[in-house]
């Protein structure tokens, strides 16, 4: 096998592995690694009633604003429970 890295920053790294079959035939494989990653769902309550936040991000793949729940990347090493504070609106 033979592995190229196609995109590495400290979100994803994308790579490219080729392999030689049995058959002669050469493969390639694309696949991705993601960092670690929290995701917030904060929880209001008044009476009977349950609030919770949503932040609006536009998100380039799709090319338009999405309403999300507040998520973000890990640290290396960090905590996951801070990450996700520091998340909350």
């Amino acid at each position: 096998m033979r592995r190229k890295t196609l995109l590495k920053n400290k979100w994803v790294s994308v790579f490219e592995d080729k392999y030689d079959l049995e058959n002669g035939s050469l493969c390639t494989y694309y696949h991705v690694s993601r960092s670690d990653a929290v995701m917030s769902i904060a929880l209001e309550i008044e009476g009977d009633h349950v609030f919770t936040y949503l932040v609006k991000q536009y998100r380039h793949p799709i090319e338009k604003e999405i309403w999300q729940f507040s998520l973000g990347g890990i640290e290396c090493g960090g905590n996951p429970i801070d990450s996700a504070r520091k998340e909350l609106p």
